[in-house]
């Protein structure tokens, strides 16, 4: 092992916005943020009597771009258009921040058809040989669902 003058450890929970920190300051000097804040939660869900149904994960980043993370519904409302309302949802209010694009990624097994007909352009896939991901962003400033 070669030796160096510094040790690669694990950062303390402030080290690690430390980091972060840091780097979102180097962005900023080069690409300043259209946003008031680097990460702003962009979540909806939905209720039904009170529980939880569904959901959607998401953050506008930086500029202009909507981060969906986590779409999920309970199996028994999957197919009944409430991940499709979710999502329509979480892209309008991302809009009224101004946003223009949404980017996503889904695994083989997921939803990668719910995504394609709420009119996600896939641009890239990762076979790992057990799961395929694959990578999908939206256009926001066209038509709306």
């Amino acid at each position: 092992m070669r030796k160096t003058e510094y040790e690669i450890i694990l950062p303390t929970e402030e080290e690690a916005q430390v980091i972060d920190g840091k780097l979102l300051e180097e962005i900023q000097k080069v690409k300043p943020f259209t946003l008031s804040r680097a990460f702003v939660p962009v979540n909806v869900c939905a209720k039904k009597d009170g529980e939880i149904i569904g959901g959607v994960l998401a953050c506008a980043v930086m500029w202009d771009i909507l981060y969906i993370d986590t779409v999920w519904t309970v199996a028994q409302y999957r197919n009944r258009g409430v991940a499709s309302a979710l999502i329509c949802e979480a892209e309008k209010r991302a809009r009224d921040m101004g946003c223009n694009f949404s980017r996503l990624s889904t695994y083989d097994f997921q939803a990668p058809k719910l995504y394609e007909k709420l009119n996600y352009k896939k641009f890239g896939e990762i076979d790992y040989g057990h799961v395929k991901e694959s990578f999908y962003y939206k256009d926001l400033r066209g038509k709306h669902e």
